[in-house]
Formats: structure tokens, sequence, C-alpha cells
């Protein structure tokens, strides 16, 4: 518990409470019944629209948060100072990588547990596989954008590069429901669990290293 603390404080150097609140409780309480609403009509179509704009909304979001943390001139105060700066900062990039993942896994995963509950149509695996698959190639793809993003302190710039992220992964997601629809695709569905697993946590660890020696590299540079 006591490094879990320790994470979590780190963590909240760089994100407020009111961020915290909007991404984790508010974006939730309205996107799932916006998904449940979309899923009357076609299952896929809603989870698709659903997790590109969690997509979307991650990538905006980080602005205000870990926004430029790898590029060389980011400021983080008196931490720099501070003996524990190394894991410090650690603990809040992986810190932020959990919370990430919380937050583009909770609104769909209660969404298909709703539709289990609500639906008069039983949901088959395949569908389950297709949720669990795009909830792991959306956290892959969000947290690789990031780690290239971060390095980028102009405002209007992250803004263009926002919005083309999230037009690339919403094109993405469409891709992957139609890998899943298509019956001229001869790939059985059950295999892009492995793929979307082993990409998701290799993405995980190269973005932590990556962010984490940048970060700490370009803060040697500055004292």
């Amino acid at each position: 518990m006591k490094h879990l603390h320790k994470k979590i404080i780190a963590h909240n150097s760089f994100c407020s409470l009111l961020h915290n609140i909007l991404m984790l409780v508010i974006m939730p309480i309205f996107l799932i019944p916006f998904d449940l609403l979309i899923s009357i009509f076609d299952t896929y179509l809603g989870m698709v629209i659903t997790m590109s704009l969690i997509a979307s909304f991650t990538i905006f979001a980080d602005y205000l948060t870990f926004n430029g943390i790898s590029a060389k001139g980011f400021p983080i105060g008196m931490i720099k100072n501070s003996a524990y700066v190394e894991s410090f900062m650690k603990d809040a990039i992986l810190a932020d990588q959990i919370r990430r993942f919380i937050q583009i896994s909770f609104p769909p995963v209660i969404s298909l547990i709703a539709i289990g509950i609500f639906s008069s149509e039983k949901i088959d695996l395949k569908f389950c596989i297709f949720v669990i698959n795009i909830i792991l190639l959306n956290y892959c793809f969000t947290t690789g954008f990031l780690a290239f993003m971060r390095n980028i302190l102009v405002n209007t710039v992250y803004a263009y590069i926002s919005l083309l992220s999230g037009i690339v992964i919403s094109a993405f997601n469409v891709g992957i429901m139609l890998l899943f629809l298509l019956d001229s695709v001869k790939i059985p569905f059950i295999i892009w669990l492995p793929i979307s697993l082993i990409l998701s946590a290799t993405t995980a660890v190269l973005v932590f290293r990556y962010t984490t020696a940048h970060c700490l590299k370009h803060q040697g540079d500055l004292t």
C-alpha cells in the first residue's frame, strides 16, 4: 500500500483532482449511456464510436497533465532538486499508464456487462473478444501517440496532432470492426487476442522506458 500511495501522490502532482474526476467519472457517465443507445441499433458500431471518443478525449486531456514531459525545457520545479527525482518521475509515469488503462477500459467493460444484462439478444464470444481487443489496441495506440506528443511544447502543434491522432485511431477502430465482421477475411477472430495483448504490453514497457529516460535526461541537462 505504501508503494501505491507514493505512485498516486506522484501522479497527482501532474493531474489535478478535477482532471481525474472528469476523465474517470464524468466521461464514463456520459459515454456509457451513449454506447448503450447506439448499441440498440448496432453493438459493434456503438463500441467503435465510444472507443474512438475515449481515445480522442484521452489524447486531448493529456495536454493539461503530462504534455511536454519528454521535451527539453519542461519545468518540474523544485522536484528536480530532490534526491528522489528519478523514483518520483518513474512513479508518476507508471501511475499515469495504469490510470490510462483504467480510463480506456472502464466504459466499454461496463457497457458490455449492461448489454449482456439488458439486451434481448445474447452476447456471443466473438463480440466479447472484439471488446477486449479494441480496448488493448486503443490503449496501445493512445500510449504510443502520447509518447511522441509529449515531446511537443507548442500549443497549436499539439492541438493539430491531437486532432489527427483521433482521426487515425477512429479509422483504425473501424478497420478492426471490419476484420471481425467480414467473412471474407480468413483470420480466426480468437487469434487477435494474444496479438493485441503482446502489442499493448510491449508498447507500455517501451513508452515507460522512453518517457522516463528522456524526462530525466533533459532535467539533467537543465541543472
